[in-house]
């Protein structure tokens, strides 16, 4: 996943890592230690990794606008 955005902040950040931290790590504290098959997100999908990093992709994606974000390997998102 690569960051993306159109112009840097008043101190020259195009984003703030900690806030990308933490949003990483709101989004993957739920998938860790537990049964993916059980998460609303994968009960009619399979917890693959291609579908677990899809999930992620977007999840992230969503929680940080105005930021735009790419993936890559090919997993049509």
């Amino acid at each position: 996943m690569v960051v993306v955005g159109d112009s840097l902040d008043e101190v020259g950040l195009l984003a703030d890592f900690k806030t990308l931290k933490q949003t990483l790590k709101e989004v993957l504290t739920p998938l860790d230690h537990v049964v993916l098959n059980d998460l609303p997100a994968f009960k009619d999908l399979n917890p693959s990794t291609e579908n677990i990093a899809r999930y992620i992709y977007r999840t992230v994606k969503n929680s940080c606008a105005p930021l735009r974000f790419k993936a890559s390997a090919g997993l049509g998102i």
